[in-house]
C-alpha cells in the first residue's frame, strides 16, 4: 500500500519501510559477485542517499571511512607486504588472471566502504530507532519491543561511557585528549565504562522498564505493509544497481 499523506520527516522522503527495503536491495546488489574493483553503481547509489536532502552528508561519509581505514593498513600489510600476491578469488570479487593483490586490497576495501556508508546513512535516517521509525515498520509486535529495547540498552551503554569519561578526567586519572597517561589508565576507562553501563542497565531492567510496561507501551502503529511515493524513487534506484551489476558481472 503507498501512502502519500504520511508527515513523518526522513532523509529524502523514505518511510521506515522504505528504508529497510532500500538498505536490503542496495546491499544485495553490492554484494553480486562481480569482477570490477569498485561497484560503481551501488557507489552512485550510496553517494546519491548520503548526500541527500535531511541526511548527515559528509559525516556519514566520514564515518564510513574511519571505520575501513583500520581494515585497509590491516589488508595492505598482510596481502601486499607479506604474502605479496593475490588470491584466487575473494568472497564476491572474482579478479582476472592479471589482477594484483593491490587489485584485491582495493575490491575488499571499496565494498566494506559501502557496506558500512549505507548502513551508517540509513540507521542515521533511522534517527537510531527512535519510536517513530519502530512504530513505521512493518512487524509483529515482539520484534518492535526487541528493537525498542535494543536502542533503549545502546543509549545506556553510550550514557555510562561518557559518564565514566568524564568521572576519569575530573579525578586527573586521564586527561581529556591525547596523552602518554591515557595510553597507561586506559584499561581503567574501559572497566569503568562497563561498570557504569551495566549498573544502569541493571536498574533500567529492574524498576524503569518494569513501571512502564515496556510490551504494552511499544507503538503498534502500521499494521499493513505502508509505503511512501517517495520511497519508490530509492528503491528503484537500488533495483536499478542491482540490475546493472548483476548485468555487468562478467564484464
Amino acid at each position: 500500500m503507498i501512502d502519500s499523506t504520511s508527515n513523518e520527516s526522513s532523509v529524502g522522503g523514505l518511510s521506515s519501510n522504505g528504508l529497510v527495503l532500500f538498505l536490503v536491495i542496495s546491499l544485495g546488489a553490492l554484494f553480486v559477485p562481480t569482477t570490477a574493483v569498485v561497484p560503481v553503481f551501488v557507489l552512485a547509489v550510496g553517494l546519491a542517499f548520503s548526500l541527500s536532502p535531511g541526511s548527515s552528508g559528509f559525516l556519514v561519509i566520514w564515518r564510513a571511512l574511519l571505520t575501513v581505514l583500520p581494515l585497509a593498513v590491516f589488508l595492505v600489510l598482510v596481502w601486499i607486504g607479506i604474502i605479496g600476491r593475490a588470491p584466487d578469488t575473494t568472497l564476491f570479487y572474482y579478479p582476472r588472471n592479471a589482477a594484483s593483490a593491490w587489485h584485491v586490497v582495493a575490491a575488499i576495501v571499496a565494498r566494506l566502504f559501502l557496506f558500512a556508508l549505507l548502513t551508517f546513512g540509513v540507521v542515521k535516517a533511522g534517527a537510531e530507532l527512535r519510536p517513530s521509525f519502530v512504530a513505521g515498520l512493518t512487524l509483529p509486535k515482539a520484534l518492535k519491543v526487541i528493537l525498542l529495547a535494543s536502542a533503549s540498552m545502546t543509549d545506556l551503554m553510550q550514557h555510562g561511557s561518557r559518564r565514566a569519561h568524564t568521572a576519569l578526567i575530573v579525578a586527573n586519572v586521564i586527561t581529556p585528549r591525547m596523552s602518554l597517561r591515557n595510553l597507561r589508565y586506559g584499561w581503567l576507562l574501559v572497566r569503568s565504562t562497563w561498570v557504569a553501563a551495566v549498573g544502569m542497565a541493571a536498574e533500567r531492567l529492574d524498576t524503569k522498564w518494569a513501571y512502564e510496561d515496556l510490551p504494552a507501551a511499544a507503538p503498534v502503529a502500521c499494521t499493513h505493509p505502508s509505503l511512501r511515493l517517495g520511497d519508490l524513487l530509492w528503491v528503484c534506484m537500488a533495483l536499478a544497481a542491482l540490475v546493472a551489476t548483476v548485468a555487468t558481472r562478467g564484464r
